[in-house]
């Protein structure tokens, strides 16, 4: 499919993942919540597909003019980065394609709402990269000599590792990745939360009130969860 037919299946999905969790909040009987939940879980897995292809298809050639190489993953996680190394976030690089997903549907309560969705798949997606890039730069493994991989993924690793340094976290940051997918693949609301909080500081570097109005909660209460995730994370992490 085109880039623009994906563009528009995603806009329909957008559409009917609201739908479903309109439904949800609605529905008392168990059985049903039960039917509706996979029903919506179905549909944020095409939107991560979606959202996983345009980036492979679409912005891998672009960053590997732009990150040409083997990469930077021997670099100390308290290198400082240069600015004109011209690190981008990937929420910016898919704004283009995002935008046209938003183009799809004129209605601002649902632009308003697809906008918050479409930050959350673009930080779910990229997770998986970065976590298989800091462990090959804990690990110092040598990239494969007969491929020519870009650095963009080593460029956000050390940027990963910069932020939880900075907010003195010891736990192994693609550990954390990996219990973050679990809380985003289970059924528990609150988990899902917490693992979109937590990519968005920590995978994105968007700041808590950024994060506060995604979440629809207040800024203390997006710090209070923080915190509960920071816990969790530990008890499950460390013991």
């Amino acid at each position: 499919m085109s880039e623009a037919d994906d563009a528009t299946r995603l806009a329909t999905l957008l559409g009917r993942q609201r739908e479903a969790a309109l439904a949800i909040s609605q529905t008392r009987e168990t059985a049903n919540r039960e039917l509706l939940a996979a029903q919506l879980k179905a549909i944020r897995n095409e939107c991560l597909i979606l959202v996983e292809r345009y980036f492979r298809q679409t912005l891998r050639p672009v960053l590997a003019k732009r990150f040409p190489g083997k990469g930077i993953q021997s670099a100390p996680a308290k290198q400082q980065l240069h600015s004109n190394d011209a690190i981008f976030r990937y929420s910016e690089l898919v704004s283009d394609f995002f935008v046209q997903v938003q183009s799809k549907v004129d209605d601002p309560f649902w632009k308003k709402d697809s906008a918050i969705e479409l930050r959350n798949y673009a930080s779910t997606v990229i997770s998986n990269d970065i976590r298989d890039a800091l462990r090959r730069r804990k690990k110092q493994e040598p990239l494969d000599e007969d491929k020519l991989r870009d650095s963009f993924d080593d460029q956000l690793a050390v940027e990963v590792e910069q932020r939880f340094l900075a907010d003195k976290i010891t736990i192994d940051p693609a550990d954390v990745l990996d219990v973050l997918d679990q809380w985003q693949q289970s059924d528990d609301e609150h988990l899902q939360k917490l693992a979109m909080l937590m990519r968005h500081r920590y995978v994105s570097g968007m700041t808590m009130p950024q994060i506060a109005a995604d979440l629809k909660a207040s800024e203390p209460t997006a710090y209070r969860w923080h915190t509960q995730a920071l816990q969790k994370l530990r008890g499950t992490l460390m013991g």
